[in-house]
């Protein structure tokens, strides 16, 4: 037996490439709930940062700021309302901010424009008080953030 070879055949390596493969397979899954969970919650977590310092800056700076979400539902923008109208108008976007990759809202139509007044109470887009729970979605996953009349923002 002096002249044997030592090694991995062919078939050996088929099966460890198998195996590997079908547990690779059966990680995915789970990895990529645990990306879409972190996208979402870096998505709402951005939003109600975004909320409260439109919120803060209206009471500190004596003047009207706000929020409109927009149609694509993956995108929405800060704004100053300077002519104090309750809607965006052009000249006083301060900021567009994309939503994270696979992350969408819905809120109905009626209630797309939040603005704080300097007491920090929101209103909407006909400046008429502001109550409205807004839902983020990453594949089957989701998340509300709530308004409240008064200005109380919740994340549920």
């Amino acid at each position: 037996m002096a002249g044997k070879v030592k090694g991995f055949s062919l078939i050996e390596l088929l099966v460890i490439i198998v195996i590997l493969s079908i547990l690779a397979w059966i990680a995915v899954g789970p990895l990529r709930s645990q990306i879409m969970k972190a996208r979402l919650n870096e998505a709402v977590n951005k939003f109600v940062a975004d909320l409260n310092e439109m919120k803060r800056r209206s009471i500190t700076q004596n003047a009207s700021f706000g929020i409109e979400l927009l149609a694509t539902n993956t995108t929405y923008v800060t704004f100053e309302d300077k002519n104090k109208n309750c809607t965006n108008d052009s000249g006083e976007m301060i900021a567009s901010i994309d939503l994270p990759g696979a992350v969408s809202f819905s809120a109905p139509s009626a209630v797309r424009t939040i603005v704080w007044t300097r007491k920090g109470v929101p209103l909407n887009s006909s400046c008429g008080f502001y109550s409205a729970t807004i839902t983020f979605r990453a594949m089957t996953f989701e998340k509300d953030v709530v308004i409240g009349r008064l200005g109380r923002i919740r994340i549920e």
